[in-house]
This record gives structure tokens, C-alpha cells and sequence, in this order.
């Protein structure tokens, strides 16, 4: 059974935030209840809060691409890049930095990763992390495709 689904079982929002986070393990577990448990960030409130939360985390965004240079195998999955970001999500909510640091830390985290230019993107509206990391990862395949005359992930 879908686990949204189940939740509507439960009559508050508190026991469908209980129910989810007894639902999940692992790292997903820990990035939820870090998140939950957060004093600096607006208070997950409801379900709906919740389950957007995972997504920003673990949902890879569609690219909408059009350079040739930025196409990938259908059977690639999720790569390094994008689990850097979980770990930066989690990392920037369990060490209470404030949503308006987020872009300049998510900035300053990739290129210490990569090693590499990644571009300036310190100014990105913090509000959307996960839309300056799309451009990040962009720019690295264009990047390694560049420098390596084929094209590739940017984590292999």
C-alpha cells in the first residue's frame, strides 16, 4: 500500500508525522527526523510538508536538457552528485545553518568536492536549492564533456 495513502488513516497531522517517520529507515529516517527536529527552520507542520522534504532530497530533478552534451543513459541511476546533495541538505539542517546561507554553503560545498570551477552561483535565490544544484550539475557535465571530448557524469 502507497504509504501516503496510509497515512490518511490517522486523525492529526502529529500521529500521519509520527506514522511516516516510523515508515522510513536508514538514512531517509535520519534525514527526516534531523529535519523535524530542526529549531532554525520553519516547523514541518503536516504531512504534505513532510513528504516535500523527501523530495527535495531524493526525487533527481527533471533536467529539461536540450544540449546533446548534457544526455545521459536511461539506465543511469542516481549518481554521486545528487547524493552529495542529500548529505548537503542534511548536513545544512542538522548544523542549523539558516535557508539563507543555504546557496552560498551548497556553492562552497560542491566546489570543495569537485575541486573544480564550478561557476559563480553564490547570489542564487536561496530559496530553491535544488534549482542551483540542477545548474551546478549541469555545468559540470558540460564541464567534463569538454575536457574529455565525450560525454559523462560529472561523479563517475
Amino acid at each position: 500500500m502507497d504509504i501516503r495513502l496510509s497515512v490518511n488513516y490517522f486523525d492529526s497531522p502529529a500521529c500521519r508525522l509520527s506514522y511516516l517517520a516510523s515508515r522510513t529507515s536508514g538514512e531517509a529516517q535520519n534525514q527526516l527526523l534531523t529535519r523535524l527536529r530542526s529549531t532554525v527552520l520553519e516547523s514541518i507542520t503536516d504531512i504534505t510538508g513532510a513528504f516535500a522534504y523527501l523530495e527535495l532530497l531524493y526525487d533527481d530533478p527533471e533536467l529539461e536538457i536540450t544540449d546533446p552534451k548534457d544526455f545521459l543513459s536511461p539506465d543511469e541511476g542516481r549518481d554521486g552528485f545528487w547524493k552529495y546533495f542529500s548529505d548537503f541538505i542534511w548536513n545544512a539542517v542538522k548544523y542549523r545553518f539558516s535557508k539563507e546561507q543555504w546557496s552560498q554553503k551548497l556553492h562552497e560545498y560542491m566546489q570543495l568536492k569537485y575541486g573544480s570551477d564550478i561557476g559563480d552561483y553564490a547570489s542564487f535565490p536561496e530559496r530553491f536549492p535544488k534549482k542551483l544544484a540542477k545548474e551546478i550539475y549541469l555545468r559540470l557535465l558540460r564541464q567534463r564533456f569538454e575536457d574529455n571530448d565525450y560525454p559523462g557524469h560529472p561523479c563517475d
